[in-house]
């Protein structure tokens, strides 16, 4: 699979929270052998040379396990304040580099090559929209836009004025200019016990 506007996109990989709902770091659960963490780094470096990793809790340890990155490894010291602390964080390091920007959340385990590259083609057919990911969420009983989302330039300022909140805000003030993209895989994710239970179903069948 090519890459898609290596100079243009980049991507921001959040991965600095303490995972205290799940009680164990997410960023190293394992999927066919390999972590969360790692697999995310490893299907964002398919599409953009312009990729970071932002981490925070156990930062140190968490890079140590990391068998090869091309991603570039950010610290967030504020990674405490909440999830928009490392949107901001990634997005001000890249914001001279690219055009726009996805935000690609590392417990998002059944995320596929494909299913980003749909996001991308979409954004390349519209440039000037947000391309959010669209899915049903469980924990609210609806469907609901979020991430992997994708913000051109315009929003790069509101994306780097988060701090304890992620970028659904954004989207929601937005939602004129947001075109929605129907992405089952994004409603996996690994915030509880019981997620991972869901998730160890998935692995091992």
């Amino acid at each position: 699979m090519k890459k898609l506007s290596p100079a243009k996109l980049g991507i921001v990989i959040i991965a600095a929270g303490n995972s205290s709902r799940l009680g164990q770091a997410k960023q190293l659960v394992e999927i066919a052998g390999v972590s969360l963490l790692q697999q995310s780094i490893n299907i964002a470096k398919r599409f953009s040379e312009n990729s970071v990793c932002v981490l925070g809790y156990e930062a140190e340890r968490l890079e140590t396990k990391l068998k090869y990155s091309t991603s570039k490894i950010l610290i967030n010291e504020s990674w405490q304040q909440g999830m928009g602390s490392s949107i901001s964080c990634g997005v001000n390091f890249l914001s001279d580099k690219i055009d726009a920007v996805m935000i690609l959340l590392c417990d998002q385990y059944r995320l596929t090559g494909s299913d980003l590259e749909r996001l991308i083609q979409t954004w390349q057919s519209n440039p000037q929209k947000i391309v959010a990911s669209q899915y049903f969420e469980k924990k609210c009983n609806k469907l609901i836009k979020g991430a992997p989302a994708i913000f051109p330039k315009p929003y790069f300022a509101s994306l780097m004025a988060l701090k304890e909140k992620g970028a659904r805000d954004i989207l929601k003030k937005n939602q004129t200019r947001v075109t929605a993209v129907l992405l089952k895989n994004a409603a996996f994710d690994l915030d509880t016990k019981d997620d991972l239970t869901e998730f160890k179903e998935y692995s091992y069948r």
